[in-house]
């Protein structure tokens, strides 16, 4: 029958493309350009799309594109059955028995079997790369808000001095707006090139030398704005290379009214004191030898902090202070001149005069901390409790790197590792192995006791071997009921022994409801020729020997 589904070839001439055809991780579609019925569908299209043989011998590609017409298929058909065009490349989505949609990438094609034109069709699934996409786009608008939201103008220039970079803060700055200074020489229109040149050859030449920290480069210059008002700014210059082109950064802020502040350091201070009573979070006045000069209600409250004590003791309690300056101030009564919490960074803020932020971690909370000088040896600290959104970001990347049902890590997590053990095994020549396992008639435990059952068995079996695995080894998810470890440092041989200890472990597994299970594997061990796909392929292999000799044992190869 000529649109039958099993795709008869002479196996003697044509094994390699069966093989090619149905092995291939792609779906592969083959169907009639005129009726559009199937006329192959290759094993990962068959596995995806969920449709047995006999169903797929009855549909046509467009019962996949829920978008689609029948007319328009034919349509999009034309130029290649035409001889217009070799291929046809579009993007849609598939929808698999279960109705769930995938986004596919299609390249259709003809080909000539046997005397008669076939339509080909080339089908990558692109979930992944949607993903991908989606959170790029979501990073590079997380990336736009934040650079657009910081108060300091950020410039950065190509090494021929034109502007490639100019966020919101640098046109409320400078007057001139991106349109108008985007690929402009920076000295035709702000600030002659004289004034930061030399600067920033200075920094390549101890960056490239290895003489200096390429961003420690601070210096104070006018300019002019759009507007001819000369504008005094601070700006903090540093350079880096990307694809062999440097360029230079400049974050820029205004230090004209700075310079008024430190003028009008009494009418601050009293707008100070009130800016802090508004404040939400815990927030102090300090003079540089460490004296509370004022607070707000929040530190009084949380810390219960007096104004005119020390910081370090009215904050902290004296935790944590050096010994030897806890021992002198409990003895005499007087703080020797270096007395400070260790992680302190009010002398660097005031030196450099410009604010500091790190995070400290103190006993079971994070605090996002600050310290913003404010002129005359004062200094704004105030610190926000993060605890909760620190956690929360711990708890999200472990998902991004986690199967949800099972705990094991993901599959592009588990890609990542080993990608890095391959470059370190080329370094270092050490030797590793890669276990791949699946369980074995897993869909007859899930058809017989129900698909709970099926879960339970996922989640015990990754449990089991979880517990056994070390530290140092890479337990993964890879797809259904298949999974892989990734064991640095350990031969074939060794892996054998404990994948031998797994399987019997999972054998005599005790899961309520459920009679038992057993498990198939194969083990690999890395060759120098190896890529991440071979290796994997090798393994993959050699577990499905396993499953061909009876299920439930080991296949290996030794180390070369």
């Amino acid at each position: 029958m000529e649109n039958r589904l099993d795709f008869k070839i002479d196996l003697r001439k044509k094994s390699f493309l069966r093989q090619l055809f149905e092995k291939s991780i792609n779906e592969i579609y083959i169907f009639h350009p005129k009726s559009l019925k199937f006329f192959a569908v290759n094993q990962a299209a068959r596995k995806n799309l969920g449709f047995s043989p006999e169903e797929l011998s009855n549909m046509t590609p467009v019962d996949l594109k829920p978008e689609m017409s029948v007319d328009r298929f034919k349509r999009l058909l034309e130029p290649l059955i035409k001889g217009e065009k070799g291929s046809i490349s579009f993007q849609t989505k598939h929808r698999r028995k279960d109705g769930t949609l995938y986004p596919v990438e299609v390249n259709l094609q003809l080909i000539s079997y046997r005397g008669k034109n076939l339509c080909i069709a080339f089908i990558s699934d692109i979930t992944e790369r949607v993903l991908i996409e989606d959170e790029m786009q979501e990073a590079q608008l997380k990336f736009d808000v934040v650079i657009n939201s910081v108060w300091d103008a950020i410039v950065i220039i190509d090494d021929q001095d034109r502007v490639t970079f100019w966020n919101k803060a640098a046109e409320k700055l400078f007057g001139y707006s991106w349109e108008e200074v985007i690929w402009k020489k920076l000295d035709q229109f702000l600030v002659p090139g004289s004034y930061y040149k030399p600067h920033i050859e200075t920094i390549k030449h101890n960056f490239l030398e290895g003489k200096g920290n390429s961003l420690d480069r601070v210096v104070e210059m006018k300019v002019r704005n759009k507007d001819g008002r000369e504008v005094f700014i601070e700006v903090s210059l540093s350079i880096f290379n990307f694809k062999d082109n440097w360029y230079s950064v400049g974050i820029a802020r205004d230090i004209g009214e700075r310079k008024k502040l430190e003028e009008e350091n009494k009418i601050k201070e009293e707008r100070l004191r009130l800016m802090l009573e508004g404040l939400p979070t815990p927030a102090w006045l300090i003079t540089k030898d460490r004296k509370i000069l004022a607070q707000n209600k929040m530190a009084e409250k949380l810390f219960y902090t007096k104004v005119n004590g020390y910081c370090w003791e009215e904050i902290h309690k004296n935790k944590y202070i050096q010994k030897t300056n806890k021992d002198v101030y409990e003895n005499i009564g007087v703080p020797l001149p270096d007395t400070k919490c260790y992680f302190c960074k009010a002398d660097d803020a005031l030196s450099r005069n410009e604010s500091i932020n790190i995070e400290v971690e103190l006993e079971d909370k994070i605090w996002d901390t600050w310290w913003i000088p404010l002129g005359g040896d004062i200094y704004l600290h105030y610190a926000n409790d993060v605890t909760k959104y620190k956690n929360i970001e711990k708890e999200l990347y472990l998902l991004s790197i986690t199967d949800p049902l099972t705990g094991a890590y993901n599959r592009r997590y588990f890609l990542e590792r080993l990608d890095e053990e391959i470059e370190r095994s080329r370094r270092t020549g050490s030797k590793f192995s890669v276990i791949m396992l699946d369980i074995d008639n897993f869909k007859g435990i899930n058809d017989k006791f129900g698909h709970n059952a099926g879960d339970l068995v996922l989640k015990s079996l990754s449990e089991t071997i979880k517990d056994r695995i070390r530290k140092i080894d890479i337990f993964a998810r890879w797809g259904g009921e298949e999974f892989v470890i990734l064991l640095p440092e350990t031969t074939p041989e060794r892996a054998l022994i404990l994948a031998e200890e797994l399987r019997i472990r999972l054998n005599n597994l005790k899961i309520e409801g459920i009679k038992g299970f057993t498990v198939s594997l194969g083990i690999a061990g890395f060759r120098k020729e190896d890529d991440i796909d071979s290796l994997i392929e090798r393994a993959d292999n050699l577990m499905y020997e396993a499953k061909a000799v009876g299920k439930n044992c080991v296949r290996y190869e030794e180390s070369g």
